[in-house]
């Protein structure tokens, strides 16, 4: 059975004189990889240096899960296009960002053995699910099959929470949801059904700091697997289903 492998590269998410206790992302994970058997690494990173540093980092774990599959998750703040947070330099172009990510979605294929790869990533920063075509590009000509982001500001609990759920649904599926549109989707919606899709969990600075619900906020992408497949980003409809209920006769 191949071994499930959940890579975590985080930012500091603010100053020691704003946040002492540095809160991280790490304990949460951790608390999911112990609860579904996964193999967990994680390594921090600051500027774009550091990025490209942290990503060929974890890609070394394919050396020693030749039969892994691997699961990206990347922890920092985001604004516009940039990930990263001012405080540490002037952020990552997203592009620039999803250029890595790819590199490092090589590197793990050519350390590894069969048809398993980096098959997704998380993406836990604000605003840079807004912008598809970068999500896009991501998965076109590599072993990923769907990527996640948020559209607007997300609140940094209810956001890793979410996350987390994410996370967990694909790590429990077993490598054929992956080969089709509705096997993709159904992951995402079993995952995203502990969630009520108007919860406001969102602030969108461009709308004068109008809040957001989960539904608008959230992006999801994805590529199932097979010749001339494309990605494409689903609608709050896919992640949250209505069920279909014959009307009763009345009495």
């Amino acid at each position: 059975m191949a071994v499930k492998v959940i890579l975590v590269l985080e930012q500091p998410w603010w100053g020691i004189e704003n946040n002492p206790s540095q809160a991280s992302v790490i304990p949460f994970f951790e608390g999911l990889a112990r609860l579904t058997d996964c193999r967990l690494y994680s390594a921090s990173f600051f500027g774009l240096d550091g990025f490209r540093q942290g990503l060929a980092h974890l890609a070394e774990a394919a050396e020693h899960h030749r039969n892994g599959r691997f699961y990206l998750y990347i922890a920092a703040h985001g604004s516009g296009r940039k990930l990263g947070n001012d405080k540490y330099g002037s952020g990552i172009r997203l592009d620039t960002a999803m250029v890595e990510i790819k590199l490092m979605a090589d590197q793990i294929k050519r350390a590894i053995s069969g048809l398993h790869g980096l098959e997704g990533c998380i993406l836990g920063s604000c605003e840079l699910g807004q912008h598809e075509p970068d999500f896009h590009a991501l998965l076109m000509g590599t072993s990923l099959r769907w990527a996640v982001g948020y559209r607007h500001a997300v609140d940094w609990l209810p956001s890793t929470q979410i996350d987390l759920a994410l996370m967990a649904a694909m790590v429990r599926g077993d490598r054929a949801y992956q080969d089709s549109d509705e096997g993709l989707v159904a992951r995402f919606a079993e995952a995203l059904k502990l969630f009520d899709p108007l919860a406001e969990i969102a602030t969108d600075y461009g709308d004068n700091m109008a809040r957001r619900a989960l539904e608008e906020t959230i992006s999801v992408t994805v590529q199932s697997a097979g010749r001339g497949k494309r990605p494409w980003t689903l609608a709050a409809e896919d992640l949250w289903p209505l069920d279909e209920v014959e009307d009763e006769p009345e009495d």
